[in-house]
């Protein structure tokens, strides 16, 4: 390349310029992804149902709450883990909107 003409030079510079810009959004869409509202609604439901501000649900990110599990891209929740949580009562009807629970 130490002979290539500059314009072949700053054209290939810009390729990868693009690509580097490419792959950064594709990473800030990402980070950027929300749980889906649906499944947020869910969370708040079982919430109000069984307390569960113990368990510090209501703030941030659904994916960071104690017991909360999402699917890799942080959209839909995919477990619930509840064991020693101290929550008591039936399991509202809601649970089944979930829109990627697996495991319960």
């Amino acid at each position: 390349m130490a002979g290539a003409p500059v314009k072949q030079r700053v054209f290939r510079g810009g390729r990868v310029l693009v690509l580097a810009l490419f792959y950064l959004s594709a990473l800030s869409n990402h980070v950027d992804a929300a749980v889906n509202p649906t499944d947020v609604g869910v969370l708040n439901s079982l919430s109000a149902a069984w307390g569960a501000n113990t368990m510090n649900w209501g703030t941030g990110d659904p994916c960071t709450w104690t017991g909360v599990f999402c699917d890799p891209t942080g959209t839909k929740v995919m477990n619930l883990l509840l064991q020693a949580t101290n929550i008591a009562g039936t399991i509202p009807a809601a649970i089944g909107s979930f829109t990627g629970l697996e495991q319960l």
